[in-house]
C-alpha cells in the first residue's frame, strides 16, 4: 500500500507559458483533479483546456483522480508543467486570437504556435505581455520585476580563482576516520569500510557511476575561528561535517572547488583548527555522517537513473530509528577532463537535496561526495555544496542540462544570466555554482560497513542468513557488535513478523547507536537463530 504523507501543505508551483504560479497549502494526497480546480479558480483556465504533466518532456497527462503524491509531487517546491488551451481566454489578449499568421518562403500562409508568437510580444520568452499582467506602470515596477528574471555572476575576487582555499560558509569540513587518512595517497585498492562502493566502480573500470544517499546527525559544537572567519559568519552560523566509517572513501583528498562563487560571499576554516589571530569560540552546526545507502539504480558513463526503490519507507523507518536522517549523497564517476568536476544534473540534484534539507533557500550542511579515479590510479574526493544563487535558479527552474557541454548548465530562456558583465550568456560553467568543503578526521565512528550493500550489482556475496553469520562471525562473535551496520539492519527489516519496526527494531537501533550497550539476550538468541548460530 501507497504511504501517506502526514503534512498539512506544501507549496507547488505550476509552470506554464503564461509564468510560473504557486499554490500554496497544496496536499500531496489529494487527487490532481484537486489542483486543477484551484487553477481554475484562482488563475481562470478552465479544467478542460489543462493538461498538467509531471515532466517537461512527458507528453501524458496526469490522471486527474490520482493523487499528486503518486506523480512524485510531495516536497515543497515541485513543480508541475501546465500545457494550456491555445484558445483559453488567459492567453488571449485583444482579439480573440492565440496564434498569428506568417508568410512562408514559397508564399504560403503558416499558423504560428502561441508560444512562437507569444516568445517575441511578451517581457521575457514565455512570459505574457505587461498589459496582460496589469495596466499601469512604472519604470520601477517594471525594473523590480524584470530583476527577479537576472542572475548575476560578479568576477571572483582575488586569489579566489582556482584557490583551493576558497570554501563553503555553509559546510566548513568533512571529516573521514583515521583508517581511510592512512592511505590517501594509495590506490583504489583497500578502500576501507567504503571499499563496497569503490570495488563496485572498479568492476566497471571506473567506467560507470554510481551515487548513494549519506545519513548521518547534525549537533552544535564550538571551535576556535580565524577573525575573518568570525566576522563573516557572524550572522550565520557555519557547519562541519564528519564522515564516519560507515561511508569512509580511503581516497586523495582533493580540494579542486569551482572557482566561482555566483556574487556570493564565501569563507570558511578548517573546523574548529586553531588559527593565528584566533576571535572568541563560535558555534557552529557539524553534520557528522554515519553511513551510507545505495537506491536501485541504473548507471551509465554519463550518469545514473535513480529507480522507484521499494525499500524507499523502510530505508527511512531505519534512520529515524537510529536517529539519522540524510545529509547528503556521494556519486563516483569516469574520468573527467581537468575542471569538470560536476554535470549539470548532478548540481541539480545537490541543489535539490540543500533546497529540502533547509526548507528553502537558506544555508544548510547538506554536503556532495564526488569520488574519480586520477591518471595515477589514485582515488580523488572532493567534498562540495551548491551556492544559494544556484539554490535558487534551480527553486525556479532556470537551469537546464545544455547538450554537448556536459561541464555547463543552459539558462532558460525566460531568464537572464550576466557573468562578469556580460548580458545575455546562454550557458553558465557549472564550476560557478561550486563550494569547497575541507576533508578531515573523525576519530570515533558509530556505524561500520561489513555486510553487502543493498541493491549492488554483480555483488560478490548476498544479503543472506550466511552473510549474517559470517560477520556475527566476524566480530568474534558479538551479534552486538555485528548489528552495528546500516545495511544488516536493513535485512533484518525485511523480515517484519519476526523483527517487527514497532518494538524489535527500535531496541536493537537504540543498542547498536548506544557505545557500551549490549543486546537482550532473548534478542541476541533470535538473530542468532536466523543466522544459523544457534
Amino acid at each position: 500500500a501507497a504511504m501517506v504523507l502526514d503534512t498539512t501543505g506544501i507549496t507547488v508551483r505550476v509552470r506554464s507559458s503564461v509564468g510560473m504560479w504557486r499554490f500554496n497549502g497544496v496536499d500531496p494526497n489529494e487527487p490532481v483533479g484537486a489542483l486543477q480546480h484551484r487553477i481554475e479558480s484562482e488563475k481562470n483556465v478552465p479544467i478542460h483546456q489543462q493538461q498538467l504533466c509531471a515532466d517537461s518532456k512527458d507528453a501524458n497527462a496526469m490522471d486527474p483522480s490520482l493523487p499528486l503524491a503518486s506523480y512524485g509531487i510531495s516536497e515543497n517546491g515541485a513543480i508541475v508543467h501546465l500545457q494550456i488551451d491555445p484558445n483559453a481566454a488567459v492567453l488571449v489578449a485583444g482579439p480573440n486570437i492565440a496564434t498569428k499568421k506568417k508568410i512562408g518562403a514559397d508564399g504560403s500562409i503558416i499558423a504560428v504556435e502561441y508560444e512562437v508568437a507569444q516568445k517575441d510580444k511578451g517581457f521575457r520568452p514565455g512570459m505574457p505581455q505587461l498589459r496582460d499582467i496589469k495596466k499601469a506602470w512604472t519604470l520601477t515596477d517594471f525594473l523590480e520585476m524584470d530583476e527577479q528574471f537576472v542572475f548575476r555572476f560578479d568576477k571572483p575576487k582575488d586569489g579566489e580563482a582556482g584557490d583551493a582555499s576558497r570554501k563553503s560558509d555553509m559546510c566548513l569540513g568533512a571529516l573521514l576516520p583515521p583508517e581511510s587518512m592512512g592511505s590517501m595517497t594509495s590506490c583504489l585498492q583497500g578502500f576501507g569500510s567504503m571499499g563496497s562502493m569503490t570495488s563496485c566502480l572498479q568492476g566497471f573500470g571506473w567506467g560507470q557511476c554510481r551515487m548513494a544517499y549519506l545519513y548521518g546527525t547534525v549537533e552544535q559544537v564550538e571551535g576556535e575561528r580565524g577573525e575573518a572567519e568570525a566576522e563573516a559568519e557572524a550572522a550565520t552560523p557555519a557547519t562541519t561535517v564528519v564522515w564516519g566509517s560507515g561511508c569512509s572513501t580511503n581516497g586523495t583528498s582533493s580540494s579542486s572547488s569551482g572557482n566561482g562563487n555566483g556574487g556570493e560571499s564565501v569563507s570558511g576554516s578548517s573546523g574548529g583548527a586553531s588559527l593565528s589571530g584566533s576571535t572568541p569560540r563560535l558555534k557552529h552546526a557539524r553534520v557528522v555522517v554515519e553511513c551510507l545507502y545505495e537506491p536501485p539504480q541504473e548507471s551509465s558513463p554519463e550518469g545514473v537513473n535513480v529507480l522507484e526503490d521499494p525499500r524507499e519507507e523502510q530505508v527511512s523507518v531505519l534512520a529515524s530509528l537510529l536517529g539519522l536522517r540524510r545529509v547528503g549523497w556521494v556519486y563516483g564517476h569516469p574520468p573527467r577532463e581537468k575542471g569538470f568536476l560536476a554535470t549539470s544534473g548532478e548540481v541539480q540534484t545537490a541543489a535539490v537535496g540543500q533546497l529540502e534539507f533547509a526548507d528553502g533557500i537558506e544555508k544548510c550542511p547538506f554536503v556532495t561526495i564526488r569520488m574519480s579515479p586520477e591518471e595515477d590510479g589514485t582515488a580523488s574526493v572532493d567534498a562540495l555544496q551548491v551556492t544559494l544563487q544556484c539554490m535558487r535558479m534551480v527553486a525556479e527552474g532556470a537551469l537546464e542540462v545544455l547538450e554537448g557541454d556536459r561541464a555547463s548548465s543552459k539558462i532558460v530562456d525566460t531568464f537572464t544570466a550576466v557573468v562578469e558583465g556580460k548580458e545575455g550568456v546562454q550557458s553558465v560553467d557549472n564550476s560557478r555554482f561550486l563550494l569547497n568543503v575541507p576533508v578531515l578526521t573523525n576519530e570515533k565512528p558509530k556505524l561500520r560497513m561489513g555486510f553487502p550493500a543493498a541493491n549492488r550489482p554483480g555483488a560478490l556475496e548476498p544479503q543472506s542468513p550466511e552473510t549474517l553469520k559470517r560477520c556475527i562471525l566476524d566480530s568474534n562473535g558479538s551479534v552486538t557488535n555485528a548489528v552495528r551496520d546500516f545495511n544488516l539492519l536493513l535485512y533484518l527489516m525485511d523480515f517484519r513478523e519476526m523483527f517487527d519496526w514497532e518494538h524489535f527494531m527500535p531496541r536493537i537501533c537504540e543498542a547498536a547507536m548506544t557505545p557500551g550497550a549490549e543486546l537482550d539476550e532473548g534478542d541476541k538468541l533470535i538473530i542468532s537463530s536466523v543466522a544459523g548460530l544457534d
